[in-house]
Order: structure tokens, then C-alpha cells, then sequence
């Protein structure tokens, strides 16, 4: 959309804008936990899974860790890492390695 910077936006523009204004204090019921749950005796198992993977564009990883309890089960993202593919061109399956080389070094930084 292009127009002066005293021109009024199209009234789809606006009721859009009002529409997200109006749902904006929504935002303050949202909660990420910034933590680990700490480990309890309930506990029956615990582990740590590592997944990556890569595109012509970008490569990443993440690490989460998965905790088994009496009653539930619960998997929390840990860390995660992305990175942007080289200007210079690489094939696909050489862009997975360069992935499973940041997921390993992920998990054995979170192991520690």
C-alpha cells in the first residue's frame, strides 16, 4: 500500500488495525515458562530429544527435554538454534549435516 504520509489507510486497513488494538491486552493472558520444571519424586523418567533440520534457505535445531511423571506427560523446548544457509549454494543433503553438527553441539551444551 503506497499513499502519502497524511493519507487516511483504507477501511479495511483501519478495522483491521482496530481489530488487533482491541485483542492486544489478550497478550497479558499469555504465559511462557521460562523455566524447567525442577525434578521430582514422582518423576519415573526423563530424557532429552534432539531434532534438526535444514532447507535451501536456513537450518536449525532444538532440544527439548521430556519428563515422564505418575500421571502425565510433559516436553518443554530447553534451546534452539537457527541459522541462515550460505550465499554460496550447498546442496540439500550437505545443508542436514551442517544441522546435525549445531544439534550436537546443542545437546551435548544442554547435557552439561
Amino acid at each position: 500500500m503506497k499513499g502519502e504520509w497524511d493519507q487516511e489507510v483504507p477501511e479495511d486497513v483501519r478495522n483491521d488495525f482496530l481489530r488487533w488494538l482491541r485483542d492486544l491486552p489478550l497478550l497479558e493472558e499469555v504465559g511462557i515458562p521460562r523455566w524447567l520444571n525442577g525434578i521430582e519424586d514422582s518423576v519415573l523418567n526423563c530424557s532429552l530429544h534432539t531434532f534438526c533440520d535444514a532447507s535451501k534457505s536456513a537450518y536449525a535445531a532444538a532440544v527439548f527435554v521430556r519428563t515422564e511423571y505418575n500421571s502425565s506427560v510433559q516436553v518443554q523446548l530447553v534451546q534452539a538454534k537457527s541459522l541462515v544457509s550460505p550465499v554460496k549454494p550447498l546442496t540439500i543433503p550437505r545443508l542436514e549435516l551442517l544441522a546435525a553438527t549445531i544439534a550436537t553441539r546443542l545437546a551435548v551444551s544442554v547435557k552439561k
